[in-house]
């Protein structure tokens, strides 16, 4: 176990800061920084208040906001072992915390700091807690269960689904022992009253929540996640594409290459059916609630309220996943009577996931939304007296690594994708105020980039030119019958100046709309407020693209 437990932290840690923070972390880096607490447009209190301590009391960089998701990571894998071993035995217990600890995508949300991280250590948290409470009915189990439920609640989303899949067991088991005569009829009302708002609680927080409605329309309309009608035909198909990519999810099998994708997939599809016999033998209760944990799931989907899936956000399940694949595969083991059979089970079954995830970890590091060089490279050749354009989406990682020489910033507004035309309306105005204007790029939608560049190249001569993965910077300088220096025009986007921000004067441009003083938009006000921190350490411009 030991072993597992260096892969488990291995994985995890080596070049945890090697890429910036990706624009999804940026967001939640930035907003709890500045302070954005508003629960019903954001993120678990639990993330906002730790990313705002680490940001305030320690440092705002990569290594820190990262560092605690990683470890959360690594405990997820021991925690795995710890309780499946009393329960399935330990071989197999060493085998579920193996798949935990090299999964990929396990180890590649426990490399973010997002939400996500923390769902695999919750799910844990609460099969452990929702176990002692639904096996033996007692109400001090039973309390520290609700305990677990509101700490899942207070760092991840998914905790809501787990929690009523255990719910509705433990009340299952208490009706029981009422209609055995081993409890009143009071304690079953008691936890019932209890039980309902917690369910509540995940309709309340999901739909209240802005950001999160507009990940479930993002899920819909790019991923085709919800299905596409309610006919009996309709279901039927949905749940078998989605269940086979489910599995498809939990053998880490989707992006091998062929033929040995297929081939592990089908593995594992019997490893599954191996461990769930075997799981009954030794620990039905478990049995019964990832069933029920799956019904769960698969109703919030046709209510597209959460994926059932090949998502990202299935992540939460793995943990679920483990002890089926560990108890599967340990029965498969015991019942070969051959030793170099076993041993190239084992190597087929762990080698493919363990060299995809160190190739993008240790071997190669992966690289995305890598603003970060950029940005180091653009703040030694920012002149005063120089414009920079922001692109919409790029806003919020240029709000991380920006430290000001002297420009003055633009970030179009967040409703701009599409609108070619107030990107081309903003330039034009920052080219005749401006003797150079700077475009800066990450999280590029579609082909925006090339087409929106390109705008910028065929006005000027480009004198400096930064690139890295998926992130790329232009300078370009206006020819000088166009500029009239110091002359700005009162055509195209609105501006704001909000004042002093720590070094020198900013103004921040939200395309189309009109702010002053104190009714700035909440966008602008973010992205005006100054990172005050040291400079990131200089990188090399460049990458590997993927």
């Amino acid at each position: 176990m030991a072993a597992v437990i260096a892969a488990a932290a291995t994985l995890r840690l080596a070049n945890l800061a090697h890429n910036s923070l990706t624009h999804d972390e940026c967001i939640r880096a930035n907003w709890s920084h500045h302070g954005d607490l508003n629960l019903f447009r954001w993120f678990p209190p639990g993330q906002l208040a730790l990313l705002w301590t680490l940001q305030h009391g320690i440092a705002r960089n990569e290594w820190v906001l990262r560092l605690p998701v990683a470890l959360l990571g690594i405990l997820a894998v021991y925690l795995c072992f710890s309780i499946m071993r009393y329960r399935i035995g330990n071989w197999a217990a060493v085998l579920g915390s193996a798949y935990l600890a090299l999964h990929y995508h396990a180890v590649f949300y426990a490399r973010a700091a997002k939400e996500i991280g923390y769902e695999p250590v919750l799910t844990l948290l609460l099969i452990w807690a929702g176990a002692r409470a639904a096996e033996s009915a007692a109400k001090s189990h039973i309390v520290v269960f609700f305990a677990a439920a509101v700490t899942g609640l207070l760092f991840g989303l998914s905790s809501i689904m787990v929690a009523t899949a255990w719910g509705l067991l433990i009340l299952w088991s208490c009706w029981n022992n009422v209609q055995n005569g081993r409890r009143n009829l009071r304690l079953f009302l008691v936890l019932t009253v209890a039980f309902v708002p917690l369910v509540l609680a995940w309709y309340v927080w999901v739909s209240g929540c802005t950001f999160r409605q507009g990940t479930i329309n993002y899920m819909g309309e790019r991923e085709s996640a919800w299905p596409a009608a309610y006919s009996a035909f309709a279901l039927m198909s949905w749940g078998l594409r989605n269940s086979l990519g489910l599995l498809r999810f939990s053998t880490g099998t989707l992006s091998l290459w062929q033929p040995i994708g297929p081939i592990l997939l089908t593995v594992g599809g019997l490893l599954a059916f191996a461990g769930i016999g075997e799981l009954w033998r030794r620990w039905p209760m478990f049995v019964k609630f990832a069933g029920a944990l799956i019904a769960v799931n698969v109703v919030l989907a046709v209510a597209k309220k959460w994926p059932f899936g090949d998502y990202r956000m299935s992540v939460f399940l793995l943990p679920v996943f483990a002890p089926l694949f560990g108890c599967g595969l340990a029965y498969v083991l015991r019942n070969l009577r051959s030793a170099p059979a076993c041993v190239f089970l084992l190597l087929a079954w762990f080698i493919p996931a363990a060299s995809q995830a160190a190739s993008d970890t240790i071997v190669d590091p992966r690289e995305y939304d890598h603003a970060r060089p950029v940005v180091n490279a653009m703040r030694q050749h920012v002149q005063p007296g120089d414009a920079v354009l922001v692109y919409y989406a790029a806003g919020f990682s240029f709000d991380f690594y920006w430290s000001d020489p002297g420009a003055k910033v633009y970030v179009q507004d967040l409703g701009s994708r599409g609108r070619y035309d107030l990107y081309t309306a903003e330039f034009d105005t920052l080219a005749r105020s401006h003797p150079r204007v700077w475009v800066f790029f990450t999280h590029v939608y579609g082909d925006e980039g090339d087409a929106w560049a390109g705008y910028a190249l065929a006005k000027g001569q480009v004198v400096h030119e930064f690139k890295s993965v998926d992130a790329f910077a232009y300078c370009v300088e206006i020819p000088a019958p166009t500029v009239a220096y110091g002359a700005v025009r009162q055509e195209g986007p609105q501006t704001a100046d909000i004042g002093d921000v720590g070094y020198s004067r900013f103004r921040y441009c939200v395309a189309g709309e009109s702010h002053a003083g104190a009714s700035l938009g909440h966008t602008t006000q973010l992205l005006a407020r100054h990172i005050k921190d040291e400079n990131p350490p200089a990188c090399r411009v460049g990458g590997r693209s993927r």
